[in-house]
């Protein structure tokens, strides 16, 4: 028994221990730095190191909109953590100017038709999934634990009428030396 246990934790840490090393892909240049700044400063509770950039795109317009001649854009990946408990996964379209290595709001990039169309493109992929399951544990033991102690500690504390039946001794019928 404990050595297949050994074995499938041996199996368990082999397989998570590249978990760190595939979420790489997406901090490539300066919009990784700049998209992580920015969301640190948009979300008080950003969980730092759990942004991901996927779809990358370099585009250079024809026609360059408030000085911007070159927009990278991608779909950002963070999590949000608010009180250790409530973990939100936000997925959103992010817009990089790499001429001034500022990000690019979202009203700005609404005037440009790329960005527009890469945004419908994604359209499936954004919004925000709250992940409940750290919450419903925490229902789930506020009703485990009254429940606990009504119907198990309470049946094993210490009975003084228990006891006295037990050992035959109520109401001094018992065998004992003061009867």
């Amino acid at each position: 028994m404990k050595k297949s246990f050994a074995a499938a934790m041996t199996v368990l840490v082999m397989l998570f221990a590249f978990i760190g090393t595939a979420s790489a892909e997406g901090k490539s240049g300066g919009m990784y730095e700049a998209v992580n700044k920015e969301l640190a400063n948009l979300h008080y509770d950003y969980d730092k190191g759990s942004l991901t950039l996927k779809h990358e795109t370099t585009v250079n317009l024809d026609k360059a909109v408030k000085k911007i001649s070159t927009l990278k854009m991608a779909v950002a990946h963070f999590q949000t953590v608010r009180d250790e408990i409530f973990f939100t996964s936000h997925t959103e379209v992010v817009y990089y100017n790499p001429e001034t290595g500022k990000i690019i709001p979202n009203k700005t990039a609404a005037k440009i038709k790329r960005a527009v169309d890469y945004k419908a493109q994604y359209e499936e992929e954004l919004g925000e999934n709250v992940k409940v399951t750290n919450v419903l544990i925490l229902l789930f033991l506020i009703l485990l634990i009254p429940a606990y102690f009504a119907f198990v500690w309470a049946k094993r504390r210490h009975s003084v009428l228990s006891y006295k039946l037990e050992n035959n001794i109520m109401n001094g019928v018992g065998k004992n030396k003061y009867s």
